[in-house]
């Protein structure tokens, strides 16, 4: 089993019975558990066998109603200082209400943009075609 086979299993498994936002943020979870585990010098198929069925971990997570952990999000941001690095990460959750607004003001932005756009064309667009159409009827005229 590849690490993407077994992502993929969990989220199905997951999704089946837990709201998808959840199931992502388990999946998220394990996935940078597996790639942290082979930055520390394992590999792929160790990690994997170590953690087993994904089946069998989507239903423990199921039936003990486990929410994402953050434990492992936390060792790394403690790694991300302790080399002094610069990197943050910024993710956007579109089920929250939060997530929707920024969407929709993002959108809303691009269209005044859009439309500030052919305002500003439109006289350019009228005189040029104009300007057109007078030679094509002086043209014809001769």
């Amino acid at each position: 089993m590849t690490e993407k086979e077994f992502l993929d299993t969990l989220y199905e498994q997951l999704s089946d019975q837990i709201p998808d936002s959840k199931a992502s943020a388990h999946t998220q979870y394990y996935q940078d558990y597996i790639r942290n585990e082979i930055r520390n010098g394992k590999n792929e198929q160790e990690v994997l066998q170590s953690l087993g069925d994904p089946r069998l971990i989507a239903k423990t997570l199921i039936d003990t109603g486990a929410e994402p952990d953050s434990r492992f999000e936390a060792s790394q941001e403690e790694v991300y200082h302790s080399n002094q690095s610069k990197h943050h990460r910024y993710r956007l959750d579109l089920s929250t209400w939060y997530g929707k607004l920024i969407v929709i003001l993002a959108a809303a932005a691009v269209l005044i943009l859009l439309f500030l756009a052919v305002s500003f064309m439109l006289p350019v667009i009228l005189i040029a075609g104009a300007v057109l159409f007078l030679i094509s009827w002086f043209r014809k005229r001769k």
